[in-house]
This record gives C-alpha cells, structure tokens and sequence, in this order.
C-alpha cells in the first residue's frame, strides 16, 4: 500500500516545492520562475526535470513542448506527434464515447501498432502480428501487459497524482495512466487528455479550464487543477471535468454538458451564461 503526505494552502494548492500567483497560476517551482501568457497557458515551466519552453496556437492548443511538437486536426483532435525528427501519426475513431486511437503510423503511413476496444481499450497489435491485452488497476491504468499465452510482458506501478513511480519491460506504447479511456502518456512525461495537458510532476494541467468552476463546488474555481484534488477517486479523461463511478446516462450528461461547453467556450470565450448544470 502507497502512504504520501501532501500538505495544502487554504486555497487548495498543493505547497511541495511550488508557489502560486492570481488566478491560481503557478509561479515558481523549485525555486525557478513559471511563466503562464494572457490566456493562461504555461509556456515556461518544467518538463523532465528541467524548465522548458510551451507554444500553443491561436485556439490555445499545445503545439510544441520541450523537442515534442503536436499537430491536430479541425475538430481538435491530436493526430501527430514529432520527437526529434521522429513522427507518429494517429488514426483516430471520432464517434466513440471517448475518442480513440485505431493505429500509431509512422510518417510514411506504415502501421507501427493497432489498438483494440471494447468497454474502453482492450489489447494491441503491433505490425508484427504481436498481440498485448491491457490490465487496469481501478482508476484504468495499465499495471501490466500480456502475451497470448498469458505472460507479463510489462508492469507499471503510479504514484497517487498518476506520476509513473515504475516500469518494466520493452513495450514501447502510450497507454498507462487512465489508459482505459484512452489517456495517452507522451515520452515527456505529459498526458494527453483531449481537451488539455496534464503534468503529473506539478499534479495539474498546464492550462485553465475552459468550463468555469461554481461557488457551489468551490474547488472548480481553481481551473488548473485535477479532478478538484482527488485524484484517488476521480479521473478526468476529457480534461474538462472529473469523472467517477457514473452511470451511463450520468456519464451522458457530463459528455453532453462539457461538450456543449468546450465548442462554445471556443468560438465565444466562454461568454455564455447557462447550459446543463441540472445534470452534475
């Protein structure tokens, strides 16, 4: 059993080698200076143990990190990724609950792996023909793989804010943390929640919400942080808003409520002033 101690300031910040500014943003880490723009996105702030540079486009979405660059299509969804010269393309099933990856390609379009769903994902299949089934802990991520004859092939241990703690074996693939759902893990220690970032090493996203928070909930006042600072009992697989153990019409509603938000808040800065709050 995982035992941590995390101290919070009176506004929910986490105090562990971190200060914070207005707006909730964070200011300094380590003892180094992090650096949000206008719109609230951190584009000075560490990566991999050390600061790096963030660039987002004019929709605020991240297209640069450290040597890893993004690329999107119109809809918002991720469909590349560079590392030193290196791309992977993705195919992406749009009409799935939780939009999913199909096939990883490289920039040629050769198959480098196939992805398999059922009730979230299920197994990969590299080019060779190599099946993996996926195995999940209770937040839905990956703890271990294994081969056709029902050997572990990797294992993956996380700390409570999904920080990789451990991992062995050769497997080179992004679904651990909340992989269930589709969180993809970059090799930068970024994980792609759809709609946003999330930095297991600060424990919050590297840009706001676009879903403002309520007085009634407090805690969604603060648009950086993780599933309200209760990551043992939420996931956020949108990047728009916690989820537990929902139904499926409640798991509905909050699609539905959080989507209607997002496209809004895209083409109108959130200028709006009422939409399905009923169903949270």
């Amino acid at each position: 059993m995982q035992q941590a101690t995390h101290v919070w300031d009176a506004d929910g910040h986490l105090l562990h080698a971190m200060t914070y500014a207005e707006d909730n943003r964070l200011a300094t880490y380590n003892g180094h200076a992090v650096i949000h723009d206008a719109d609230g996105n951190m584009i000075h702030g560490p990566l991999q143990g050390d600061m790096a540079e963030f660039l987002y486009d004019s929709r605020n979405r991240l297209i640069r990190a450290g040597d890893h660059v993004y690329r999107y299509d119109a809809e918002d969804r991720r469909i590349a990724q560079i590392v030193e010269g290196t791309e992977i393309r993705y195919v992406i099933d749009p009409e799935a609950y939780y939009s999913q990856l199909l096939m990883e390609a490289d920039d040629q379009g050769n198959p480098i792996a196939y992805y398999i769903y059922g009730h979230g994902l299920i197994a990969r299949v590299d080019a060779e023909g190599a099946y993996q089934t996926y195995h999940y802990d209770r937040r839905g991520s990956t703890v271990a793989l294994t081969d056709l004859a029902g050997h572990v092939t990797d294992r993956y241990t996380y700390g409570i804010y999904g920080e990789l703690l451990n991992a062995e074996g050769e497997t080179k693939q992004p679904f651990l943390y909340n992989s269930r759902d589709g969180v993809m893990t970059d090799d930068n220690g970024l994980y792609y929640m759809r709609a946003r970032y999330y930095h297991p090493e600060i424990k919050r996203f590297i840009n706001r919400d676009v879903v403002p928070g309520t007085i009634a909930e407090a805690q969604t006042l603060n648009r950086y942080a993780y599933v309200n600072g209760n990551p043992i009992s939420y996931v956020d697989p949108f990047g728009l808003a916690r989820a537990g153990d929902l139904t499926f019409l409640e798991k509905s509603a909050y699609f539905l409520r959080d989507f209607v938000r997002f496209r809004e808040c895209s083409r109108t800065g959130c200028k709006y002033k009422h939409y399905i709050d009923g169903y949270r």
